[in-house]
């Protein structure tokens, strides 16, 4: 991963983080038991253990990021860390841009009463703009799911 965009989510009193890859604009979804920094931390930890550390590392400004802790993280696992003005945070656009997609999957799920992860791999395995689909361009693989699919 060469640069990652971080952004919270907040559906029905549960709260999710969405973590971006800007290359391949794959994002993964993970549910929070907390939004404190040591929980952040700890998701980011696991999802740097399967794509690898980013180069850079681009946040909103939230207390979870400016903390002394996710500052020593950055500088323990070596990415560079930096944070959007709360007042702009269109200034993260790809995490934005993924931030109202993960909403619309969370909310369609909610309305079908069907399991949101279900839907990822529907979203994963989607080319962009004609091209490849973030699946393929960070995994260089389509990824298996519940839809039947004839162009494997």
């Amino acid at each position: 991963m060469a640069s990652s965009g971080y952004r919270f989510v907040h559906l029905e009193h549960k709260d999710y983080l969405v973590t971006v890859d800007y290359y391949s604009r794959h994002f993964e979804l993970d549910k929070l038991h907390s939004t404190t920094f040591a929980a952040v931390i700890s998701k980011l930890k696991a999802s740097f253990a399967r794509h690898g550390i980013p180069e850079a590392v681009i946040s909103d400004n939230g207390p979870q990021y400016s903390s002394v802790e996710f500052e020593t993280f950055a500088r323990t696992w070596e990415f560079l860390h930096t944070t959007t003005s709360p007042y702009h945070p269109q200034s993260n656009g790809l995490a934005e841009k993924s931030v109202h997609t993960a909403n619309k999957l969370l909310e369609k799920a909610k309305a079908d009463k069907s399991d949101p992860y279900l839907s990822l791999p529907e979203y994963h395995n989607s080319p962009v703009n004609g091209f490849k689909s973030p699946a393929q361009l960070l995994m260089s693989r389509h990824l298996r799911s519940t839809l039947p699919n004839t162009n494997q």
